[in-house]
């Protein structure tokens, strides 16, 4: 952001931000402190702003009184002008004791192993505790609204997720953080797909389909295709591996892709990942689920369920279809967000060429899936 635009941006945010809890003036603007997060493709969230409102001191008229606030102010990208628009309507004044009581518990896990990560270091806004040995941390008094968790340790990678805070409803999720170095780090040429979610449903499945071995790397190959699940967890598939296969809640269950055995990019061809709802109550839209897609030279994709629940049963038979990867030959790698629930009770899990973008595969009977 250019200095004019930060300094308009204060000018109009102070006098809106004055107007809006009935002070004077706003004296100044102060962005040193504060950190933003995507929580939607459109929109930000801008936290810790501080404004300090001068008002008149009834007592002495020289030393008018300061008082200090600090806000959270979403922006809503405004696609015809290529500006970023403050929502004033929706922001959240930080210092309200009034919303100062949500609470949230944290399971933070190693993304390849699964096992739980003591001694992380996990911040939300101004509050931070470190995981204990079970890799848990539990927040109280915090905000209510939407928050940015960043979560440290030693040996891994920094993860950042973003949740949904409630007075009414303690919130409780899972997060896993990948290995920075040995057993477990990506390679330059690796995808991985990290899924973790709340306490229900308490079993959610990952499930990657892809070109196998005797693919010829087109998408209309809709015969030579792999259908990685914790049913065929490594003899089916010689570039993809199910690291994790949680079964009571939170998660991580984490799927790696990697280039063969010899090659030094990912296998031409499509590639499909979903999440199944294999048993648990609540539903996918209510799951708190999340599903990081990490490349090798550290750029990540997140991906939450659609919001809009109303064709999910809450039960074993909804599939959530979140990404397709496209490889060409020279082993570029584009990213094609899908984001659809669908039915599953009978045949449906490889990606064909009959098959529409986003629409329920063909190929595999979910509704006959192996017990675990």
């Amino acid at each position: 952001m250019t200095q004019k635009a930060t300094k308009f941006l204060k000018v109009a945010m102070g006098a809106a931000l004055a107007a809006s809890v009935g002070l004077v003036q706003a004296q100044t603007i102060d962005f040193s402190e504060t950190s933003g997060y995507g929580v939607s493709e459109d929109v930000i969230n801008i936290e810790n702003i501080r404004v300090d409102i001068v008002v008149s001191n009834p007592f002495d008229s020289s030393r008018p009184q300061i008082i200090s606030n600090s806000y959270m102010v979403p922006f809503r990208f405004d696609s015809s002008t290529l500006h970023l628009i403050p929502d004033l309507g929706g922001y959240v004044d930080e210092g309200d004791t009034n919303l100062q009581c949500a609470s949230l518990t944290l399971s933070v896990s190693n993304a390849f192993t699964g096992d739980p990560v003591p001694g992380a270091l996990a911040a939300v806004g101004t509050h931070s505790e470190a995981t204990d040995s079970s890799g848990s941390v539990t927040f109280s008094n915090l905000t209510a609204g939407t928050a940015s968790v960043r979560v440290t340790a030693n040996g891994f990678n920094m993860t950042d997720q973003v949740v949904t805070l409630s007075c009414a409803d303690p919130a409780s999720i899972g997060l896993a953080l990948n290995p920075a170095s040995g057993d477990g780090s990506l390679q330059p040429s690796e995808v991985r797909a990290i899924l973790t979610w709340g306490e229900n449903p308490s079993d959610l499945d990952s499930h990657l389909t892809g070109p196998d071995a005797s693919s010829s790397g087109s998408t209309a190959d809709e015969t030579n295709r792999f259908h990685l699940y914790y049913g065929n967890r490594s003899s089916c598939c010689d570039v993809a591996t199910l690291d994790v296969d949680d079964t009571s809640s939170y998660g991580p269950e984490t799927v790696t892709i990697m280039p063969n055995s010899g090659d030094s990019t990912l296998r031409a061809g499509l590639y499909r990942y979903s999440v199944f709802h294999y048993s648990g109550s609540a539903n996918l839209a209510t799951s708190d689920a999340t599903v990081r897609l990490v490349f090798g030279n550290g750029n990540e994709r997140t991906f939450t369920p659609p919001t809009d629940g109303s064709t999910l049963s809450g039960t074993n038979g909804d599939l959530w279809t979140v990404f397709e990867l496209m490889v060409d030959s020279s082993g570029s790698v584009t990213v094609l967000p899908v984001n659809t629930y669908s039915q599953v009770s009978g045949s449906s899990s490889v990606r064909s060429t009959n098959t529409g973008y986003g629409s329920v595969e063909t190929g595999v009977d979910f509704a006959r899936l192996p017990a675990k």
